[in-house]
């Protein structure tokens, strides 16, 4: 069956929900298609005009030279588009065929780089997945490219040491996730308190979450949170596993004592009800002073603040996506000069979202902000950062910290074991030896 994207036209096949990108046009925001027996028909809303394409045509040029990449999901975005756009400028016979394998991805990606399959050349890869690929040489080392790897020198610092592992540059960042907290100021102000200092550890967080706790509508009833949360995932939880277990040097190295402090924390903010049950959101609850913020350059003059950090280190949790080059591929030039092109300032201009450039005058004319101004409102988000925005997003990136990858059995003990001490079924000491043992027990397996 054919389907179209915004700008792409693709295949699905049904047996394994496989889609396969088979035409894009660039500048093109396709509404309507339809197929009637060897034509395909596309309606482009945007410049309001009608292509017919011969099926054969297709087929001819999914036939010709071409570089392959593999992702979970649809690849697709003003960069990839842009970056399409200019590589097949240069390299009018080499199609880039784009395919997205859903849920089947990893199993289907892991057997085919395991077994040396030379296909695909380019494929997409969360942090938590690169590690393996790059523990069996899977992965090209993206070092011996100057064109890719000068590039980093530009790049915010840490940027370059999320994408190495085993001493390999695995790959360039196409997607950056590092959280912060942004203010609810409407409550702030009802609250009549000062935000907390850029430093701030869980200590701190505790200490704050009793002056955020108010009966502010005055029913006697106290009925403001300084956060929304699960009992059994604590937001430290992350950022303690990516410091102290090491899955891929098979270290753990945790600390007793900072870690039974963090759990007496969590525990009393729930003992003394101080934080709202839930899930914390990306969005302003009333009641709520502090949510979660996808930290960018695209957040204009919002009230953002740093999360805590661990007592003894300064560090902040990141997760990340990274276009990687199979080592088994016979077109690395080719994949080489398309991710080189990704990477240019020309592609990257138009991404303040997960911008990867230090210099902000380059995001200053984004397609983003053009865009975004077109449905402009009182919100500061989808304008360029102030300057202390950037600065936090320059100094959270510069202390990322990523998780080398722990077991999901060893993730669900701890989750498991911390909700028992929560609800008075062990106590803290037990807690940090449990999850102790079980970290050396599978981390040294």
């Amino acid at each position: 069956i054919y389907y179209f994207d915004s700008n792409d036209i693709g295949t699905i096949t049904f047996e394994n929900g496989q889609k396969e990108v088979v035409y894009t046009k660039s500048d093109a925001s396709f509404d309507k298609l339809l197929v009637s027996d060897n034509i395909i028909f596309i309606l482009d809303r945007k410049n309001k005009a009608i292509y017919c394409i011969e099926k054969e045509e297709i087929l001819k040029q999914n036939n010709q030279k071409s570089i392959s990449i593999l992702s979970p999901g649809e690849l697709n975005g003003y960069c990839i588009d842009k970056t399409l756009e200019i590589f097949e400028k240069k390299y009018p016979d080499v199609k880039v065929k784009r395919t997205a394998l859903g849920d089947s991805y990893y199993t289907t990606l892991s057997t085919k780089l395991m077994s040396g399959d030379k296909d695909p050349d380019i494929l997409l890869l969360h942090n938590l997945k690169i590690n393996d690929f790059a523990r069996n040489k899977c992965l090209l080392d993206l070092n011996a490219y100057p064109e890719i790897k000068d590039k980093f020198s530009k790049m915010f610092t840490g940027i370059e040491q999320l994408c190495t592992s085993y001493g390999s540059l695995t790959g360039v960042p196409y997607l950056l996730d590092i959280m912060a907290w942004a203010v609810n100021e409407d409550l702030l102000k009802r609250l009549n308190i000062e935000l907390p200092g850029d430093s701030w550890t869980w200590n701190d967080f505790y200490e704050y979450a009793k002056k955020v706790r108010k009966d502010i509508n005055g029913d006697g009833i106290k009925d403001t949170y300084i956060i929304e949360a699960e009992v059994r995932v604590p937001y430290f939880l992350d950022l303690y596993e990516s410091i102290h277990i090491d899955a891929i040097n098979a270290q753990v190295n945790i600390d007793r004592q900072e870690l039974k402090d963090l759990l007496i924390i969590w525990k009393k903010l729930w003992d003394e009800d101080l934080l709202k049950p839930g899930r914390m959101k990306g969005h302003e609850e009333d009641d709520v002073l502090l949510y979660h913020i996808d930290m960018s350059l695209a957040l204009g003059d919002a009230t953002i603040i740093y999360p805590p950090h661990l007592e003894h280190e300064r560090k902040y949790y990141a997760q990340f996506y990274a276009l990687c080059i199979n080592n088994n591929s016979e077109n690395k030039e080719l994949a080489v000069e398309f991710l080189s092109t990704y990477l240019s300032e020309e592609v990257q201009k138009h991404n303040p979202v997960d911008a990867i450039y230090k210099d902000r005058s380059i995001y200053e004319n984004s397609q983003y902000f053009i865009d975004a101004a077109k449905f402009s409102n009182d919100s500061p988000f989808g304008k360029m950062s102030n300057d202390r925005n950037y600065e936090i997003y320059k100094t959270m990136l510069e202390n990322s910290c990523a998780s080398s990858g722990i077991p999901a059995d060893l993730r669900i003990f701890m989750i498991n074991t911390i909700e028992k001490h929560i609800r008075n079924e062990i106590d803290v000491d037990e807690a940090v030896s449990l999850i102790e043992q079980k970290a050396y027990m599978i981390i040294g397996e």
